[in-house]
């Protein structure tokens, strides 16, 4: 968040010009064209992430943290996951560029269903390398 400050000012102070609109204008289907057409509709200056963006990516952290990882791997890994999900989704259903192409009921529950059965075996498995090699350390430690 620091840095984009830093940026911001640059840019306020060296007020480089502009010569994206003529990109745009030579493919309107460029990636640069479609995100300032997002940006538009958003009421965002194209190019500028982050700021409170980045907060709401401390929600799953702190929902993983609640659940307690070290004691808890793979409670903690659906607890990340589903909240992420939600947060992803709110901030998808938020945004006039995107509220249109939020997936339908139907769709979404198959997707947190997915979700649910990733972080289920992504935490098994992070638990299981982690016990592994637990066992490795111990073992060398006592040689």
């Amino acid at each position: 968040m620091i840095g984009h400050q830093i940026a911001r000012i640059g840019f306020d102070l060296l007020r480089p010009v502009s010569v994206i609109e003529e990109e745009i204008a030579k493919d309107p289907t460029s990636p640069i064209a479609v995100t300032n057409e997002m940006a538009r509709k958003d009421g965002r200056v194209p190019g500028r992430t982050g700021g409170r963006l980045y907060l709401w990516g401390l929600i799953p952290v702190l929902a993983m943290v609640a659940v307690d990882a070290r004691c808890r791997p793979i409670g903690a890994t659906l607890a990340w996951a589903v909240t992420l999900f939600l947060v992803t989704g709110q901030l998808m259903a938020l945004r006039p560029s995107l509220a249109p192409r939020v997936p339908d009921i139907g769709t979404t529950l198959i997707a947190l269903a997915l979700t649910i059965l990733a972080a289920l075996v992504g935490g098994w498995l992070a638990r299981t390398l982690s016990d592994r090699l637990e066992g490795r350390v111990s073992e060398t430690q006592q040689a």
